[in-house]
This record gives structure tokens, C-alpha cells and sequence, in this order.
């Protein structure tokens, strides 16, 4: 029998701004789960993980200039584990990590959205390797 693949590699949807976050996340938990379900792919939930993720926002106080970089990757952390929002004991079904102090390593970059591209971005999960 094949081994899964570990890694996956999503689309992310547009960020609309901080009062639609949590609809955001959830966006990404249904993406990712539906790529794990189609290809296969996923890793073991305590597995030792890192996120690579470049964002798309447009320039505007909602977009770019309004989000800092980090918040982004908590949300993103957060849809790994299902949080989607309300109390820390509000656990969902479909997690891929069961916390986040399982990232060992995180990339993040945000750009500005260009009008001929309308994606979000990319985010990709995969188990980490130490690098030399």
C-alpha cells in the first residue's frame, strides 16, 4: 500500500477584513479537509508541522495596511486545529493538528492584491524537517 501524501497545498479564499475572520477560517478548514479528502494526503495529528503561506489582501485599512502579518498566521493555526471561533474548550471536528505548539515552523507574507489575480493566496502544510 502507498504511503499518503503528507503534504497540502491549498488556495486560500480572499481576507475581507478582520469582522469576517472567523468566516475566513472556516473557509480554510473546509479547503484543507476537502484536499485531504480528495488526494489523500494528511499526517499524523501529533505530527510535527510547518505552514508556508503567502496572502493576498487588497491595500486598504480592512486589507493589508489594517492586518498585521501574525494575526493572519493565528487564524491560520486555528483553522488547523478547528477553532473557529468562541471559547478556547470549542473544539470542531476535522482538526489536522491538535495544537498549534505543533508548528515548528511558519513562512508567512502578505501582498497586495492585484485586480488580474482574485485568489487569496496559498497556504501549504507539511510535516517539518530540521534543516542543517
Amino acid at each position: 500500500m502507498a504511503k499518503p501524501k503528507a503534504s497540502m497545498k491549498i488556495s486560500l479564499p480572499p481576507w475581507t477584513g478582520k469582522s469576517q475572520a472567523y468566516a475566513w477560517r472556516k473557509e480554510v478548514l473546509r479547503r484543507l479537509n476537502e484536499k485531504r479528502a480528495s488526494s489523500g494526503a494528511g499526517f499524523p495529528r501529533d505530527a510535527q508541522v510547518e505552514v508556508i503561506a503567502l496572502v493576498f489582501m487588497v491595500r486598504s485599512r480592512k486589507g493589508a495596511l489594517g492586518q498585521d502579518v501574525d494575526n493572519v498566521l493565528k487564524h491560520i493555526c486555528d483553522a488547523l486545529q478547528a477553532r473557529r471561533g468562541g471559547s478556547k474548550g470549542s473544539w470542531h471536528k476535522g482538526k489536522l493538528i491538535k495544537n498549534d505548539r505543533q508548528v515548528f515552523r511558519a513562512v508567512i507574507e502578505k501582498r497586495y492584491l492585484k485586480k488580474k489575480n482574485p485568489s487569496g493566496g496559498h497556504l501549504t502544510v507539511r510535516p517539518y524537517e530540521l534543516r542543517a
